[in-house]
């Protein structure tokens, strides 16, 4: 799986992957570096660029342990590869893109196979959106455009650094198909980066760092969709002639050696976030039939995933003097990544990928599901890759579907889509008409069905382009804890529940 990095550039510049031309963590899985800065070449004296890859695929062959017996240098998908765009300049740090745009400079790294995009940097504009957010929600359906159907990529934007105040997003993190990253705290409690981030903003996973940017977006979005590790966050230091550390908040860390560095902020969270998103993305390609699947998944459905599996950090600190109430909210979105929550029940899950789509406003699509494991919440997330909207709109969403379940227990009752109180769906409430994304979190689901009917409220646009007519709209349904009944029942006994003396009944 190759990731796209726009960033600093990466490590010496070099691309032939031969001995003494980048950090071991990474060498060998260098696909390309593109230098579209004025900049002689491609190479990440600023450190930015090579710390926020090594986030993602390092994978520790120096061998070197922190002081608790842990590999430095662990990426979260270290057998990824990378293709890097510098767009930073080593001096200054100044955006350059030359005589190109985005949409070329994403095409060179599709054409190299890249199927991911990390994005840790953005303009500070007040959660606005603007022209390089609606190119980039175009991005994400298709990457080339050039070439004949629809390259899907995954896009992964830092939420920004202008906290703790809200709607302070930057763009194109305020895009409505990407996934945007705030940031928490890491727990080490070790040290200062760079005199800034001591040890009291690094010693609660469950606090919302302070500068991590906040929605909503100008037209009412959520602006943040999830949070990830951004405090002291460890990889591999740059090995180029001439390396500053200017981009980052240490040098090298620790001290007393030059393979690692660190630093704070929702560049380094943004990487966490999106090679977990990789897992995810490599857990559905190699198990396709598994889930009913006839092709990779798709950006809809990373984004479905991570905010349905993602942990409500409720009781920690906003970071501006108060305290984080349930998800959904502005200052988490919907909580903070994390793959355990996948992993436990990855049997127990149904999705359905953008094999089904709207034609025309009104259409409706059911299924009917069936909580798996008793006492455990049953959480169904739908999203969709909506066509760009209009900068400047009152509403940005273009073609709005809508969520709602159905559960039939002793009394008749129906949620809806991002309805919720104290972290869960409630009744009553009004349907969602801003979010590409929608869920329903059943805390109590009865032990019977439920009904999930996803709406097409409003097909007013081309959702699906190379394909199909002018007014479509696919979509991606992701439910945990959930399963299609049929006349076959199932019996799943879980090794950590029982031991060699129990009797099950």
């Amino acid at each position: 799986i190759v990731v796209h990095l726009f960033d600093g550039g990466l490590d010496q510049g070099i691309a032939t992957n031969l001995p003494g031309t980048a950090h071991l963590d990474i060498l060998g899985r260098i696909v390309g570096i593109f230098n579209a800065t004025s900049d002689p070449d491609g190479a990440a004296r600023g450190g930015h660029g090579q710390l926020d890859t090594a986030i993602i695929m390092g994978n520790a062959s120096v061998g070197t342990v922190d002081k608790g017996g842990y590999l430095l240098g662990q990426g979260v998908a270290p057998l990824a590869s990378v293709y890097a765009t510098k767009i930073f300049t080593d001096e200054l740090g100044t955006l350059e893109l030359g005589n190109y745009t985005y949409t070329e400079l994403t095409q060179f790294a599709q054409n190299a196979g890249a199927i991911f995009s990390n994005n840790s940097w953005g303009a500070a504009i007040n959660g606005a959106y603007n022209s390089n957010a609606a190119e980039f929600d175009a991005l994400v359906r298709d990457s080339d455009p050039d070439e004949p159907g629809n390259q899907q990529t995954s896009h992964f934007f830092c939420a920004g650094n202008d906290g703790p105040g809200t709607g302070t997003t930057w763009s194109p993190a305020n895009a409505k198909n990407i996934v945007s990253v705030g940031s928490h705290e890491n727990s080490d409690a070790d040290g200062f980066d760079g005199g800034t981030s001591g040890p009291t903003r690094s010693d609660n996973i469950r606090d919302v760092y302070p500068t991590s940017s906040r929605g909503p977006t100008t037209d009412g979005r959520l602006g943040v969709t999830v949070v990830a590790t951004g405090t002291h966050v460890q990889g591999a230091a740059s090995t180029v002639e001439g390396y500053t550390g200017a981009n980052v908040s240490s040098k090298y860390w620790p001290t007393n050696q030059t393979d690692y560095c660190r630093s704070t902020g929702t560049s380094h969270s943004c990487p966490v976030a999106c090679g977990a998103g990789i897992i995810v993305y490599e857990m559905f390609r190699d198990q396709l039939s598994a889930f009913g699947h006839t092709s990779a998944p798709s950006p809809a459905l990373i984004r479905a995933v991570l905010t349905n599996t993602a942990t409500d950090l409720v009781g920690g600190s906003d970071g501006n003097g108060g305290v984080l109430a349930n998800i959904p909210n502005v200052h988490q979105g919907w909580g903070a990544v994390n793959l355990e929550t996948l992993a436990s029940l990855k049997t127990s899950l149904y999705s359905l990928d953008q094999s089904h789509v709207f034609t025309a406003s009104g259409q409706d699509f059911e299924v009917t599901l069936s909580p798996m494991i008793a006492d455990r919440p049953m959480k169904i997330t739908l999203a969709w890759t909506d066509v760009p909207g209009v900068p400047g709109a009152g509403t940005e969403l273009v073609n709005d579907l809508d969520l709602r379940v159905t559960q039939d227990g002793k009394a008749l009752q129906t949620f809806k889509g991002n309805v919720f109180s104290n972290g869960f769906s409630v009744t009553g409430g009004n349907l969602d008409r801003k979010n590409t994304l929608e869920a329903v979190f059943l805390e109590n689901p009865t032990g019977g069905p439920v009904t999930v009917r996803v709406t097409a409220f409003n097909v007013a646009g081309d959702g699906v382009p190379n394909s199909g007519g002018v007014l479509d709209q696919d979509f991606a349904l992701f439910a945990w804890n959930a399963g299609e009944p049929d006349s076959t029942g199932n019996i799943r006994i879980f090794p950590a529940d029982i031991n060699c003396d129990t009797t099950v009944t």
